[in-house]
């Protein structure tokens, strides 16, 4: 009876050895050789001789609702549709592509709530408390829509702004 079992026991040994083995045997790659391959099935598919030339028009995802995040919540005065305020802002792309920023500039003045910026600020800085930080991801219909920016921002192009309240001032001319 012992027989049997070493017998199988080596029988098995030597499967499992020489399966090892074969898979051993096999001529190992060397990633300096350059002598020439073939390759099965005829010849390699070619590459494209030219590239496309137009960039999408669309992100992988669209955004279609005014997305407001508070980062850092302000304790001065809010501002209110008509408010001139003073921000420091950085505009990007969803891929995170900076295309403008007031940092290392003067910061941005302006009136809110009246239509002198994209609407997504409009709506998005209501509300906001002087001290505070914002992103605001806005949809293309609350940014530049179907007509874009020619030579800066696509039709149809959805953006992220971090906003910065600095000073809100009750009526323009304070």
């Amino acid at each position: 009876m012992n027989n049997k079992f070493l017998i199988i026991y080596g029988l098995i040994i030597l499967l499992v050895f020489g399966f090892l083995l074969s898979l051993n045997s096999k001529k190992p790659i060397n990633p300096f050789d350059t002598s020439p391959i073939s390759i099965p099935n005829g010849q390699p598919t070619p590459l494209p001789t030219t590239l496309p030339t137009t960039p999408p028009t669309q992100a992988p995802f669209q955004i279609t609702k005014l997305t407001i995040i508070d980062t850092q919540i302000g304790t001065g005065t809010p501002a209110a549709s008509g408010n001139a305020i003073t921000v420091n802002y950085t505009g990007m792309f969803t891929d995170g592509k900076v295309f403008d920023t007031s940092l290392g500039k003067q910061p941005l003045q302006v009136q809110i709530g009246v239509g002198k910026v994209i609407a997504g600020w409009d709506q998005g800085i209501l509300g906001m408390r002087v001290g505070g930080k914002r992103r605001l991801i806005i949809p293309p219909d609350l940014a530049y829509g179907e007509t874009g920016v020619p030579n800066a921002i696509l039709p149809n192009t959805s953006l992220v702004f971090d906003i910065e309240l600095l000073d809100v001032r009750i009526s323009p001319n304070e």
